[in-house]
């Protein structure tokens, strides 16, 4: 029996080994596991999934650790971000993946990411949870079947309140009094089964969810009257929408296209006929906080024509690029110093016009809530 002393020994010991492994890439945990049998139970255990995912995130300091991006070729592709704004070389910042099991090579979407988990949705009705940097994957049970153009939003995100992950999806249904409403159901990871919540009165189509600070975030146009863009937020702790009113101020024709997160912050941006304008809340919910990033005109752009999407943004505030031109996909990074772009020589027909930023990450799509 080992005495008191030999056992804050090992302890402390596995304090030093857990510290030391917390601070390595993906890619290395991996194989690191085939070290010994103490190493695998240390690295599977969801509670150094969860250390690793906070000093990736808290820190962002080793280059490995990074943000990727998730883009719909055939094959699927995922993209080191960082390495391929410092290098621009598409060569060695982008690997070749494999489509999850159960997943279909054409016809899916992107619902969201969040914690190095990326929800798919195929065929408007099966959804997939996915880690791209481990390749696990879990397939939820498939919801009631809803027609295809009455759905409105989907949603993927975590409730930090439950420790635990949540999908929702909203579909347009006629009422007993022949209006229409929009029926809102969700689902976890721990319950594995869908519910419903309280209807809401929106009922024309979202734009891609965004998960920030405890939040899913969309883009909706309101068409009575004048049409104005709104962001609509659903909290996943308290499972209630509301309408953040808070936009920049613009000029009165400036029609927000895309949400996301950039450097930390809440992100619109548009790509009008004349320029692209990137806009980030630095202080979430504060709407004196919007600032904008940048403006660039068309005559900029290595090329004129396609939809120009901001992707990513380094510390130094470089911003990378997904251009969709017809069907064809490239990179771009933009200097806002130099205000010129560099072309990362990477280009690909498009399987389906999606892409999604993601970080690296041991969270498991079988999540387990821990006590």
């Amino acid at each position: 029996m080992a005495c008191p002393a030999e056992e804050d020994i090992c302890l402390a010991e596995e304090g030093i080994l857990i510290d030391i492994l917390s601070r390595l890439p993906v890619k290395s945990l991996i194989r690191f596991k085939c070290v010994s049998k103490r190493w695998h139970f240390l690295i599977s255990d969801p509670r150094f999934a969860m250390s690793h995912l906070r000093r990736s995130v808290e820190q962002s300091l080793n280059p490995d650790s990074c943000r990727r991006v998730l883009i719909g070729t055939k094959p699927l592709r995922s993209v080191n971000c960082d390495a391929l704004i410092e290098d621009a070389n598409a060569h060695t910042a982008i690997t070749e993946l494999e489509y999850p099991s159960m997943v279909p090579e054409h016809r899916f979407r992107i619902v969201g990411s969040c914690n190095g988990l990326v929800c798919l949705l195929f065929y408007h009705e099966r959804l997939t949870v996915w880690n791209p940097s481990t390749r696990q994957s879990r397939d939820l049970p498939s919801p009631r079947p809803v027609p295809f153009d009455h759905m409105i939003l989907h949603g993927f995100g975590y409730d930090s309140v439950t420790d635990d992950y949540k999908v929702l999806r909203g579909f347009r249904e006629k009422t007993a009094g022949g209006t229409y409403s929009t029926a809102v159901e969700i689902i976890s990871l721990q319950s594995n089964s869908w519910r419903r919540i309280p209807d809401i009165d929106y009922t024309t189509t979202f734009s891609q969810g965004t998960y920030m600070n405890g939040s899913i975030h969309w883009l909706y146009l309101h068409r009575e009257n004048a049409p104005r863009i709104v962001i609509v937020s659903f909290n996943l702790a308290s499972e209630e929408f509301q309408e953040i009113l808070s936009l920049p101020d613009t000029e009165p024709l400036v029609l927000f296209e895309g949400i996301g997160v950039m450097g930390g912050c809440l992100a619109l941006y548009i790509d009008s006929k004349w320029e692209i304008e990137l806009w980030v809340m630095k202080d979430y919910g504060i709407k004196s906080s919007w600032t904008k990033l940048f403006n660039i005109t068309r005559e900029v752009l290595p090329r004129t024509f396609g939809w120009w999407k901001p992707v990513y943004v380094t510390k130094d505030w470089h911003i990378l690029f997904d251009a969709d031109e017809m069907d064809s996909f490239s990179f771009s990074v933009y200097d806002p110093e130099k205000s010129t772009f560099k072309d990362c020589g990477f280009y690909a027909d498009r399987q389906n016009f999606e892409s999604e930023t993601y970080i690296e990450s041991l969270i498991s799509p079988y999540y387990q809530r821990m006590e």
